[in-house]
């Protein structure tokens, strides 16, 4: 998106994304107008999607970090009231990953790659939350 304007529209189109409909919507207006995003808007599109996804899932916060002790990428993700079943899913499709139930609860999940850490999440939380 080679003019400020569009691309200041751009941002607010992402901000706006409330759901998962409203992100492929996005994607296909993108798609339509400008071709096969480049990768820059390709991640604005993962961001949209993975908004959309905390939205539906009752999720106000989501931060990635790299974590001290073992130099991946963790991203914390609360609240998340995960039930027994979900906390067994949870050792069993992501290792490393950890669930505190403390105030608010929060789901540590480790993530295997920078580059798909936005559809990692957004597995995740389709998978144990919603």
């Amino acid at each position: 998106m080679p003019h400020e304007a569009t691309r200041l529209e751009a941002y607010r189109n992402v901000a706006a994304v409330q759901t998962e409909e409203a992100a492929e919507d996005l994607a296909a207006s993108w798609q339509d107008r400008f071709g096969n995003p480049p990768p820059e808007a390709e991640a604005l599109l993962e961001v949209a999607r993975l908004r959309a996804a905390c939205i539906a899932a009752g999720i106000a916060s989501v931060k990635v970090t790299r974590s001290p002790r073992h130099g991946s990428l963790i991203a914390s993700v609360s609240p998340v009231n995960l039930p027994e079943s979900r906390k067994v899913r949870l050792e069993r499709l992501y290792p490393g990953s950890t669930y505190n139930s403390a105030s608010p609860p929060t789901l540590e999940l480790k993530l295997t790659s920078e580059t798909t850490a936005a559809p990692e999440i957004i597995g995740a939380i389709n998978e144990l939350i919603g």
